[in-house]
């Protein structure tokens, strides 16, 4: 991620542009917290094998977003993510806790995805733990 980081602003430095801050300061605890779920998102994500290094979070309508922090050339790739990442009813199905379950249900892979993101939103050492704390709650949505 640091090598990541120095090639974006070497780009950004002959492009004449700025790179924007990859974490930015939050101004209320709300914010704070939405800001360090982002960060222990791109940490989680970076962990499994995802390329973090030439994205910024921003405040995004009302929350935060990831965004390119380099120009990008056609063709050019901001973040790839693996699909050990990725919320997928093969994750659901393959679960320790569940999985046996859920098999049984016989469920569609919809059924079986919002199933399963339920029961991780419930359980706190949930694989996926990092990238639901990153979602808005419930009065955020709405």
């Amino acid at each position: 991620a640091a090598e990541a980081a120095e090639a974006a602003a070497k780009e950004a430095a002959a492009s004449g542009t700025r790179p924007a801050d990859p974490l930015p300061r939050a101004a209320s605890s709300s914010a704070a917290r939405g800001l360090e779920a982002c960060r222990s998102l791109l940490r989680w994500a970076a962990e499994r094998g995802a390329r973090t290094g030439s994205v910024a979070v921003r405040a995004s309508c009302g929350g935060f977003g990831l965004f390119s922090a380099v120009p990008l050339r056609s063709g050019g790739v901001a973040f790839s993510c693996p699909v050990s990442c990725a919320l997928t009813p093969g994750a659901a199905l393959a679960d320790e806790t569940v999985g046996e379950e859920l098999r049984r249900l016989r469920l569609t892979d919809e059924q079986l995805v919002c199933l399963y993101l339920l029961h991780c939103r419930r359980t706190p050492s949930s694989h996926f733990a990092p990238y639901l704390q990153a979602l808005p709650s419930d009065d955020e949505a709405a």
